[in-house]
């Protein structure tokens, strides 16, 4: 059995609301990445591979639903 150790970095808007969270590896975003807008709703998911963008990024309006997907 083997663990991973995952750090996240956050940061916030200045009312202290969550704006995005990313999965880091040694400095770099590497893995999960999320934005939201102000009122918490999400913005949009992606990941992240050594700082690029990797894979299907999905983008959602500030109501919440999807609005397009890109593929990096």
């Amino acid at each position: 059995l083997e663990f991973r150790r995952v750090l996240f970095r956050s940061e916030f808007y200045p009312e202290g609301a969550l704006k995005s969270e990313a999965e880091v590896k040694e400095g770099k975003r590497h893995g999960r990445y999320r934005e939201y807008y102000e009122d918490g709703t999400l913005k949009l998911r992606g990941k992240y591979a050594n700082n690029k963008p990797k894979g299907t990024w999905k983008y959602y309006t500030e109501d919440g639903k999807f609005e397009r997907k890109e593929k990096f």
